[in-house]
């Protein structure tokens, strides 16, 4: 009897998509991409109430040059969530992964994300 577990049966309960893996997902995507000429990767950071997951990308070829592309944020729940872009700064709250996946989107494809995809390719190649 001791050793009953009084958890319940853990196995079964869900376990979702994090916006953390997504972040991640897009990071190998991009490296995969780049042939590692840029790499993105993600970087967390937390408090008692909150979690945050930001997209970075690195160019190893210009001293490791780091730029901030996206930073979520959430509570222990997963969403809603708070997508934030530095440049040019927007704040999107998503209510769900759905709305997570597309507010990433539109951010990964965006032309000022490409420019800064394409400058960092062209200086990386340069040096």
């Amino acid at each position: 009897m001791a050793d009953d577990s009084l958890w319940g049966d853990l196995s079964t309960i869900e376990r979702p998509r994090t916006p953390k893996s997504i972040l991640r997902q897009q990071a190998e995507l991009l490296n995969a991409a780049t042939g590692g000429v840029i790499l993105a990767e993600v970087v967390d950071s937390s408090t008692s109430y909150q979690l945050e997951s930001t997209l970075v990308i690195v160019a190893p070829a210009l001293n490791d040059y780091r730029y901030t592309l996206v930073s979520v944020r959430h509570k222990i729940d997963l969403y809603p969530c708070e997508v934030r872009i530095p440049d040019p700064y927007q704040l999107i709250e998503c209510e769900d992964e759905a709305r997570f996946v597309a507010a990433l989107k539109s951010v990964l494809g965006a032309p000022r994300t490409r420019q800064i995809i394409s400058a960092l390719l062209a200086q990386s190649e340069a040096s």
